[in-house]
């Protein structure tokens, strides 16, 4: 199966999303292995959110602060298991199980938790 993982500036710190194909949604990097492919979009992404800050390279080059390197841990911990099912079970089971985790979700106490329920 043709998996990538990459940074995503769309997506929130401490989130991630998984899709099985599509478009790269104008990030470079994916639309390079998309050419690579010979214009395949057939392969399975496992998104990282680092969300927007300064100017792109000054974003995606700088270093997190500290509650963002807390998200960018959990967010990358959390996606090393997503990325195991992604291969072992499919994409569209990960999806099932992972697109809804947010790092400030699991960050919410039992209690909160429990009274989303109701």
């Amino acid at each position: 199966r043709r998996t990538t993982a990459y940074d995503d500036m769309d997506l929130e710190v401490g989130r991630l999303r998984i899709r099985s194909n599509g478009s790269s949604g104008g990030h470079h990097g994916i639309d390079s292995i998309i050419a690579e492919l010979d214009n395949c979009s057939k392969f399975a992404r496992l998104r990282l959110g680092i969300g927007h800050g300064r100017e792109t390279i000054d974003h995606v080059l700088s270093r997190f602060n500290a509650e963002e390197s807390k998200a960018v841990e959990a967010v990358l911990e959390t996606g090393c298991k997503a990325l195991e099912m992604m291969l072992r079970c499919g994409a569209n089971k990960a999806v099932n199980e992972y697109n809804s985790w947010s790092y400030a979700a699991a960050e919410e106490p039992e209690a909160t938790k429990d009274e989303l329920k109701d």
